[in-house]
């Protein structure tokens, strides 16, 4: 299911080039995907209010990923939100 959603965020942003595509899950997390053509990376977010997404979550996205990535993510907290993000490379066939 959740290799299944990644696929459609990234198809969704590798079309829709700097619009962030996000997806909502019933534990609040949300994941966010922003492609940037130029640089050819995905821009990935994991977010949720009140708390921070764990590790765990990060690299279960990561493993989910519909080609094989690795990143160490940065924190972050904005207007009560909590964020793991990081730049991901672009499949070759997309460029």
């Amino acid at each position: 299911m959740l290799a299944t959603i990644l696929a459609k965020l990234i198809d969704h942003a590798a079309a829709l080039p700097t619009q962030p595509m996000t997806h909502r899950f019933t534990n609040s997390l949300r994941i966010s995907i922003t492609y940037y053509e130029e640089a050819h990376q995905f821009n990935l977010i994991l977010a949720r209010d009140k708390v921070h997404p764990s590790l765990t979550e990060w690299k279960t996205v990561l493993k989910n990923w519909p080609y094989p990535v690795h990143a160490n993510p940065q924190t972050g907290d904005q207007d009560g939100r909590h964020y793991l993000i990081a730049m991901l490379p672009a499949h070759p066939k997309l460029f």
